[in-house]
């Protein structure tokens, strides 16, 4: 339902849970969807496998994994201190992994999920290292057990 005076859509039995995506996970009920935007560039492999799993134990079997990663044609990748497979450390130690197209779905399927869908979004942000708005990117994965 919409209710015109806020400007916010009421939905019937919508539950949601915001929980640390990295740690072990102590919920018993199951949901449609998960999503983790603008998330797992932050995570190194331990806290990816970690992510992965626990989306795994949250959905329900006909479950979707909506999720993102930075893509390697994104304004800031290079900009950094180079670590290695396309990460980089930026200022006050900020860890940022960029993927392309292929690494993306490859870290999904890796952790057995099945890809449904893989897009590329644009959106105009300020970016600190650079002192200007640019164009980010990042890949978009739609996912099921």
């Amino acid at each position: 339902k919409v209710d015109s005076r806020m400007d916010v859509v009421l939905l019937n039995d919508l539950n949601f849970k915001i929980i640390d995506s990295a740690k072990q996970i102590r919920i018993k009920k199951s949901f449609d969807i998960v999503v983790a935007i603008y998330l797992l560039s932050l995570f190194e492999e331990k806290e990816l496998k970690a992510f992965f799993e626990n989306a795994k134990k949250l959905l329900n079997d006909d479950g979707i994994l909506a999720i993102s990663f930075l893509s390697r044609n994104d304004a800031e990748y290079g900009l950094g201190e180079k670590l290695k497979d396309g990460a980089f450390l930026f200022n006050k130690g900020q860890y940022l992994k960029f993927y392309s197209k292929k690494e993306a779905v490859d870290c999904v399927r890796k952790n057995n999920f099945i890809v449904r869908n893989i897009f590329e979004v644009k959106e105009k942000r300020f970016i600190d290292i650079l002192r200007k708005n640019v164009i980010s990117k990042s890949w978009v994965v739609i996912a099921k057990k």
